[in-house]
């Protein structure tokens, strides 16, 4: 961890964590004024601890959990949700950076990798992590808030 320069540290709290922080504030007024209102926020990493090279991504994603869930519990009373998903290996261009990344500090390929996912061995599609998303935000889940789901295929919770 000491290996990553501290502008890293503040880059990375700033996108992972301040940026959903910042757009929260922008829009709870009119959160405020709907009838359904929700917020979901997307994670990390599924239970895997991010260390190493990745510790200032965890610890940035770690914070967004902490305050989305402690948002959910100042939100209720007004009607309004928060939820977090978490996502696994999912293949985006994002979900393969940091992917890349893992791998090439575990020293393993991308099949190795893979298969420690309990759930077909493969990576999620986006569509398999919009989904959910899309449920949290509809009607259907107006009595869902403070949870973390996660979307990963079994990995981190069952490997």
């Amino acid at each position: 961890m000491d290996q990553i320069p501290e502008a890293e540290w503040l880059d990375s709290l700033d996108i992972n964590f301040l940026a959903g922080l910042r757009i929260t504030h922008a829009v709870l007024p009119a959160l405020r004024e709907s009838v359904l209102s929700s917020i979901v926020y997307v994670s990390a990493g599924g239970l895997t601890p991010f260390g190493g090279p990745l510790s200032h991504y965890g610890a940035a994603k770690a914070a967004l959990n902490n305050y989305a869930k402690n948002l959910a519990k100042e939100l209720a009373p007004a009607g309004i949700r928060v939820n977090v998903v978490t996502p696994g290996p999912i293949i985006t261009p994002g979900g393969d950076e940091v992917r890349n990344t893992i791998t090439s500090a575990m020293g393993i390929t991308d099949e190795q990798f893979f298969a420690g996912v309990p759930l077909q061995g493969r990576g999620g599609r986006s569509e398999e992590l919009a989904e959910p998303i899309a449920f949290l935000v509809s009607d259907r889940a107006s009595y869902i808030t403070g949870h973390n789901h996660f979307v990963t295929g079994g990995w981190g919770e069952l490997a």
